[in-house]
């Protein structure tokens, strides 16, 4: 078809790879990650990127709320809490890394290894391109390369998250 972009089939099957892997994976995830190949193979790379970071602003708004709402004491729970009421994505990634660091009941596997560097770099690529696109001064010059390996980690990122997600609720959170 003119006008598009062909992927391998791999990076078409990127909303099932989620579902298969996260069952219980949020729908609006699922949704902005469909959108963001659709923007991609129509050669949309700025909606591209704009729907990858709508989709892990989800994400990682999601921990953040799943990490305050299984720490167990209840003033440091109300504390976290307070510390991210009407905060911007970014800070709440931040307090909760801060919070994160603090943890005594972190995993001890292979999912707290390198969450810093794993998650945080991702994160911090997807809010970026992300603002550079929504809130634009000049259009921004982005990478159709860099904006699918960014796709190609979402599903690793994803999953990452959703298996902290569910480590706090199990275990709870003993800051």
């Amino acid at each position: 078809m003119p006008g598009q972009v062909s992927l391998p089939d791999e990076v078409n099957k990127f909303p099932e790879t989620i579902r298969e892997r996260v069952p219980d994976c949020d729908a609006v995830i699922i949704r902005f990650v469909e959108e963001a190949l659709r923007c991609y193979r129509a050669g949309a790379f700025l909606a591209c990127a704009f729907m990858t970071g709508a989709a892990s602003e989800r994400a990682v708004g999601l921990l953040t709320e799943a990490f305050g709402e299984a720490i167990a004491d209840a003033g440091n729970r109300t504390k976290y809490f307070s510390r991210l009421n009407n905060k911007p994505i970014s800070k709440k990634f931040g307090e909760f890394m801060a919070c994160y660091k603090g943890c005594k009941s972190r995993p001890n596997d292979d999912l707290s290894g390198d969450l810093e560097v794993m998650m945080g770099s991702m994160f911090q690529f997807c809010r970026i391109t992300r603002n550079d696109v929504g809130h634009p001064q000049i259009v921004p010059d982005l990478d159709k390369g860099a904006l699918l390996a960014n796709l190609a980690h979402f599903v690793t990122y994803i999953e990452r998250i959703y298996s902290l997600i569910h480590h706090f609720e199990k275990t709870g959170v003993v800051l």
